[in-house]
């Protein structure tokens, strides 16, 4: 008995150090795999189909890989150039990519094509991509072997664009580009760079497009194209490195839509703001408005009629805006300074101070309406002028550098509905000296023959604009130093901004340049020549 349980102990104290050599040794470390793979699917040629064939017969594309792979956003990464009719299908089997055309798809005689695959196959473990990989064949006796490469930007900001279908038309009626897909088409890399491969000789029409539905036409209002002026004649001796500037298309002024939460105040919201606007209403009353950004503020005292118009006329065009009903009128709310204004005010002598309201002001006001005052100076004002919601204070007799208080009496400001401010107003106002202040003399050089829209900016404010056919002299008086930039519009449309091409139109976007000035010194005059010619086609500007 005592020798059997001796051997139990000794079976126990054996298992249990069997365990611990166990345990210790798994402790030694973790196992740790080798280097990540990082090289993308092998293709194994000899069990794939071949590339480069002619006289090929529709078929099914098998492609073998040295590992499992899979296929990711086919519909978007593989492009097939001339496109197919109906959409390639695509299957993973373990190791191979399958890719079959549709029952019902005739591909083209004669002819060259090419499947670029993007982004799509990539192995199955850790996404390494097989980068634009193509696959070639001819349905005739011969590859085509022609290329055309080149560069799209945008045509505002010059920036590069990815991803922008590049499109070779040999149909060339104008209607082809919205109306069927291309022959060849490519996609732009990351730096704006395409190439189209494989073409044959004939002529063409090269068009960029950034198809927002995928569906190889130019049918969306939103999407950005780009048209080259000239046909393109390919053979062996075509000339690369084409440029191809793309816009989103100018829409008609159209109203998004329009609003009218206090009864007296109408927003109306256009996709962009019409110039040249007048208004008119229904029953002659009288109506005030302004313009911010693409929101046109319609102010007017019909606060009491329900059926009454309002008519926004521009470019031989009348949009008509119903008096809604309200729940609140704005002559209800009391008049007082909007909130973005703030209680310390700046102004040179000879210039005004600027004091923002909520509601549109009254072009009169009472005759005395503020008073300037420090401990030895009191002053009464009684010029002014007023610009819708702003009250403008003239400072021209005001001393300079000193710190005044500005006093608005109560009822002395009254807006077009009869409501007066009820409380004194104070700020605080400090009035520098001219000296600070300089001169921009800017001597204009045109070729004559087009007309140019000058823009002069600080930040992003513009202070001043004007449009200039011949050599002239642009002067900008008493401004303050700091750095000034120009934005030169070539104006082919004229309407004073910006405009984009027009496809149908066959007219390219107006050049626009920015172009930098020298900083103005506080006291100073700065002079300098303005070279339209060069701005454009030198290396003035950006």
């Amino acid at each position: 008995m005592e020798k059997k349980q001796l051997h139990t102990w000794y079976c126990i104290i054996a298992g249990f150090c069997l365990c611990c050599l166990i345990l210790s040794c798994a402790k030694i470390g973790t196992p740790q795999g080798g280097p990540r793979d990082e090289r993308p699917p092998s293709i194994l040629s000899e069990s794939s189909t071949a590339n480069y064939r002619t006289n090929f017969e529709k078929q099914d594309i098998v492609f073998e890989f040295d590992e499992w792979i899979k296929i990711v956003n086919p519909l978007k990464e593989v492009v097939v150039s001339p496109p197919t009719d109906y959409p390639i299908r695509f299957a993973v089997k373990g190791k191979k990519g399958i890719f079959e055309f549709a029952d019902e798809e005739v591909l083209k005689e004669d002819v060259t094509y090419q499947i670029n695959f993007g982004n799509a196959i990539q192995d199955f473990t850790e996404g390494n991509v097989l980068k634009n990989h193509i696959f070639v064949f001819s349905t005739g006796d011969k590859l085509d072997s022609l290329s055309l490469s080149g560069k799209i930007v945008d045509a505002l900001d010059g920036s590069t664009k990815e991803d922008v279908l590049v499109m070779l038309y040999d149909n060339l009626s104008d209607t082809a580009f919205s109306t069927q897909k291309p022959l060849y088409f490519a996609r732009t890399e990351s730096d704006g760079s395409f190439k189209l491969q494989n073409l044959k000789n004939d002529t063409f029409q090269l068009y960029a497009l950034i198809d927002n539905n995928v569906n190889y036409y130019y049918d969306q209002s939103s999407e950005y194209v780009g048209f080259l002026d000239t046909l393109i004649i390919m053979n062996d001796s075509v000339n690369n490195g084409f440029k191809i500037e793309i816009f989103d298309e100018l829409d008609s002024n159209r109203i998004i839509e329009y609003t009218q939460t206090e009864k007296g105040l109408i927003k109306v919201l256009y996709n962009k703001l019409p110039s040249g606007i007048s208004i008119a209403h229904s029953q002659n009353i009288d109506s005030y408005y302004r313009e911010e950004g693409d929101t046109l503020k319609i102010w007017h005292t019909d606060i009491n009629s329900d059926s009454s118009e309002f008519y926004i006329r521009y470019d031989n065009r009348t949009d008509t805006i119903q008096n809604k009903r309200s729940r609140k009128n704005i002559s209800d709310s009391a008049l007082s300074i909007d909130r973005r204004q703030s209680k310390n005010l700046n102004a040179y002598r000879g210039d005004s101070v600027s004091i923002l309201f909520n509601h549109y002001l009254l072009p009169e006001q009472d005759s005395i309406i503020a008073i300037v005052s420090d401990t030895t100076f009191n002053y009464a004002i009684s010029n002014y002028t007023t610009d819708g919601q702003f009250l403008h204070l003239d400072m021209d007799t005001i001393p300079t550098g000193k710190n005044y208080n500005l006093t608005i009496l109560p009822n002395g400001i009254r807006d077009i509905y009869g409501s007066t401010y009820k409380d004194t107003i104070k700020y605080k106002v400090t009035i520098k000296d001219q000296s600070e202040l300089g001169n921009i003399s800017l001597r204009v050089k045109t070729n004559g023959s087009i007309a140019y829209h000058i823009v002069l900016l600080k930040k992003e404010k513009i202070l001043a604009e004007q449009t200039v056919q011949s050599d002239t002299t642009l002067l900008y008086k008493r401004m303050e130093s700091g750095t000034y930039r120009l934005k030169v519009i070539e104006e082919i449309v004229a309407d004073k901004q910006w405009t984009p091409g027009n496809v149908k139109k066959k007219r390219q976007s107006e050049r626009i340049k920015e172009v930098p000035l020298d900083e103005l010194r506080p006291g100073w005059d700065l002079e300098l020549d303005v070279d339209i010619n060069q701005i454009f086609d030198g290396t003035e500007g950006q």
